[in-house]
């Protein structure tokens, strides 16, 4: 059966081992387990999406095993097991949003499957993922920005700084600073703009920069490239590099960790991107449509979240009762 102490961080690669380590006679089910995961990778999700997948993937073949007392099949998993994982899970985090993604990726999993003959049909689609209080999502208030900014000024790491910026005054996603190459800065008079460009739908969207991260990206670029030679000599042309490496996501994580810890904020990536979203429609007021463009959105209703009063916004109003 499967390790339920099975490290993610090397997420495909150490997954299939494990599944190969199996006790299992049936080396078929072992098989189409690792080509379903190993279909699911190549989809263009984001290196956080695909460690999330293989932990959600791993913890529901943990518990199929522990339940049901036999090794993983495929074509033994029900509709019933879908929903007796759904309550367990709900049992044990109780969080909507980690309930649901943990469904999300079962279900993407074993479409995989479906794709690959393994399965006739889906036994997550009648399985219904559980409905969330209609609030905005968290986002920092200006004295946590602060506080958060003068602990990145303290360090004068201009890189880190750049990063930062990117995120909260452009609405960047971690994955698409990460993949940022200097052609992707479009520079003109009085503008710039940021070329995002999609794998998955081969469109490119233009984020406006404005005039401070302007200076901040410039001041970066020059330091870094034209100062140190790296733009002329360099195998890539990736605006961010780690110590030894391109940045990856994970570097950029444990970057937006370092910070959090010296100014006692708790910041993420993306809750980063939440504030920018925020304190745009703040300023630009039922500005949704143009913020859905920024954002990359697919649907305007995703975008229309940040309308929505945040839970802080709640607890003031109900303060100001008393």
């Amino acid at each position: 059966m499967l390790d339920s102490h099975y490290p993610v961080k090397n997420s495909i690669n150490n997954f299939s081992k494990e599944v190969i380590k199996w006790d299992s006679s049936e080396n078929i089910s072992k098989q189409e387990i690792i080509f379903a995961m190993n279909e699911l990778f190549k989809k263009d999700y984001s290196e956080n999406t695909k460690v999330a997948l293989v932990a959600d993937i791993k913890n529901f073949i943990v518990w199929y095993e522990e339940k049901n007392w036999e090794n993983i099949n495929l074509r033994r998993i029900v509709e019933k097991d879908i929903i007796d994982f759904k309550n367990d899970v709900q049992k044990k985090w109780k969080t909507v949003a980690t309930i649901n993604r943990n469904l999300v990726s079962v279900r993407l999993f074993l479409n995989e499957a479906i794709e690959l003959g393994y399965l006739v049909k889906n036994p997550c689609n009648k399985v219904r993922q559980f409905k969330s209080v209609g609030l905005s999502p968290k986002s920092l208030e200006d004295k946590e920005i602060r506080k958060f900014l003068k602990e990145v000024e303290l360090r004068w790491n201009l890189r880190d700084k750049t990063i930062i910026y990117l995120m909260l005054y452009s609405g960047l996603r971690v994955s698409e600073v990460v993949k940022l190459e200097i052609w992707d800065i479009s520079i003109f008079e009085r503008s710039w703009f940021v070329n995002i460009r999609s794998s998955k739908w081969g469109k490119t969207r233009k984020v406006p920069l404005s005039l401070s991260l302007r200076e901040i990206l410039g001041q970066y670029i020059k330091e870094y490239y034209e100062n140190t030679g790296n733009l002329k000599s360099s195998y890539s042309w990736k605006i961010f590099y780690g110590q030894r490496w391109i940045l990856t996501e994970i570097g950029v994580n444990k970057m937006i960790e370092k910070y959090s810890l010296y100014s006692q904020v708790k910041v993420t990536p993306h809750l980063l991107r939440h504030t920018f979203s925020y304190n745009y429609l703040e300023v630009n007021k039922s500005d949704i449509v143009w913020l859905s463009q920024i954002l990359w959105h697919s649907s305007i209703e995703t975008t229309a979240i940040y309308t929505q009063n945040r839970l802080e916004d709640l607890q003031e109003r109900v303060e100001m009762v008393c």
